[in-house]
């Protein structure tokens, strides 16, 4: 069964310092540099899932589960939202290098109009 599905299944919530979060709420919450973060969600699961595997005779072997899950569900995000950030980065570089290039092209184009005779440019405008 697929991680979200599990997390959909069994109503997982996540704590942090602003109380309870859906899966949905860990999308909205920035990667770090913000008290609610996703490091700060993850921090708090490292503990918990620390202090499951110290508990030798802990009987509810489902509390360590969900919190693995959890773990794995906000690695994941975070993940994700660094790929889309790298791809949105790419992405705005290529426009700015496309942008660039296009200003030379029409600067060339300016450059040779400006260098033709003006019986040339007439001869242009007539057509």
């Amino acid at each position: 069964m697929n991680m979200f599905e599990v997390a959909a299944k069994k109503k997982l919530r996540f704590e942090s310092p602003a109380g309870l979060l859906t899966v949905e709420n860990l999308w909205d919450l920035p990667i770090k540099d913000k008290a609610v973060c996703l490091n700060t969600v993850g921090q708090y699961l490292l503990k918990e899932v620390q202090e499951n595997q110290n508990n030798e005779f802990s009987e509810n072997s489902s509390v360590k589960n969900d919190s693995d899950v959890k773990l794995e569900i906000v690695r994941y995000i975070i993940e994700a939202k660094k790929t889309y950030a790298k791809r949105a980065e790419d992405a705005a570089l290529s426009r700015m290098n496309n942008n660039r290039i296009r200003d030379i092209i029409e600067a060339k184009k300016a450059e040779e109009l400006s260098s033709m005779s003006i019986e040339d440019l007439e001869k242009m405008l007539n057509n």
